[in-house]
């Protein structure tokens, strides 16, 4: 049974059942009990990265994993977005679109308001290029949650599109902070400057390096690395996020420092298990970060399937890739992070 209102989503089965708080993003997960976790939304993901652009990015970042490029841009339409999002279906609670600069998809300001209309929760990243005064007022009144990718090359910028986003209303504004070897100064002056109040994000969430692309010669940091950041900004009063690529290392960290509440807050990797990837083909893969890789040079059509359960969600390979996954204790089964 899925109930959809405009306050929350919650999606009850035997043993699988989730809360969704549409206001505030907050997620609850149990099984047959409350002690119960489950390791697979057996309805289908509860979150979705979708790829709408890919190229069309004047950035130039020399760590970008999709190696994006300025022209030779390919973009979703609305009507592709539509019937992606009735296939998955109604359980989906969030969407994260990947946009490449913020202007590069025309479309993007429809496919924020359908999102909304269909009872899910639009979130997107930017680092500020391309960014438009209907896209800061579109964002304050639909989305939930926006996140600037703070470069050492786009500081200022960066900075400038986390005050608008601010004082027009959006108040869960995050920085995205990429953490890597040879980027670890720039990473604990962002850190300084959101402890000295220089900046005021909701929430800083370190990312870790995939060694794709672009950012194939880069090397990523070392679990000791890793704790100086969180330990640095625990001392400077800095609220920090991880994505689940650094789940790992955050939860050892908990561990090692007597934080072992925080591990109620950490979910490892989860793709395949409780989020997907959509590319701007339409194509499920289990991250974005798969996609090319050896086991899924090609990914599975969402646009082209009869049943999403049937035909991707539960398809041989996403099996497998679960299987793998899990067998793995969640740890990436592709990259060293």
């Amino acid at each position: 049974m899925i109930k959809d209102t405009s306050d929350h989503k919650i999606v009850t089965t035997p043993d699988y059942n989730m809360y969704f708080n549409k206001h505030d993003g907050t997620m609850l997960r149990w099984g047959k009990t409350y002690s119960d976790d489950p390791q697979l939304a057996p309805m289908g993901p509860e979150i979705l990265d979708l790829e709408i652009s890919v190229g069309d990015c004047f950035g130039k970042c020399s760590w970008c994993y999709k190696s994006n490029t300025a022209g030779n841009g390919k973009h979703m339409n609305l009507e592709s977005l539509q019937v992606i999002l009735d296939k998955v279906g109604k359980q989906l609670t969030q969407v994260a679109f990947g946009i490449t600069d913020a202007n590069s998809n025309l479309a993007f300001p429809a496919m924020l308001r359908y999102c909304r209309e269909q009872g899910v929760i639009p979130n997107y990243t930017t680092s500020g290029l391309g960014m438009t005064e209907e896209l800061f007022t579109l964002s304050a009144k639909i989305c939930g949650a926006v996140a600037v990718s703070v470069y050492p090359h786009q500081k200022n910028l960066a900075y400038d599109t986390i005050d608008r986003f601010l004082s027009t209303g959006v108040k869960q504004t995050n920085i995205h902070l990429l953490y890597y070897q040879e980027n670890l100064k720039f990473v604990h002056e962002v850190i300084q400057d959101v402890s000295n109040g220089d900046i005021s994000p909701n929430t800083v969430v370190l990312l870790a390096l995939k060694t794709k692309g672009r950012g194939i010669n880069l090397t990523s940091a070392t679990e000791e690395q890793f704790n100086e950041i969180v330990d640095n900004a625990m001392i400077g009063n800095v609220p920090l996020g991880f994505d689940s690529c650094s789940a790992p290392k955050f939860e050892k960290w908990a561990k090692d420092n007597g934080e072992e509440d925080l591990l109620l807050y950490s979910e490892p990797c989860e793709s395949a298990l409780m989020s997907s990837y959509v590319n701007v083909e339409g194509e499920f893969f289990p991250c974005s970060f798969v996609e090319g890789t050896e086991d899924w040079e090609q990914g599975l059509s969402v646009l082209n399937c009869d049943n999403f359960l049937k035909d991707i969600w539960f398809h041989p390979r996403v099996i497998e890739w679960r299987k793998v996954l899990l067998n793995n204790c969640r740890n990436c089964p592709v990259f060293e992070i």
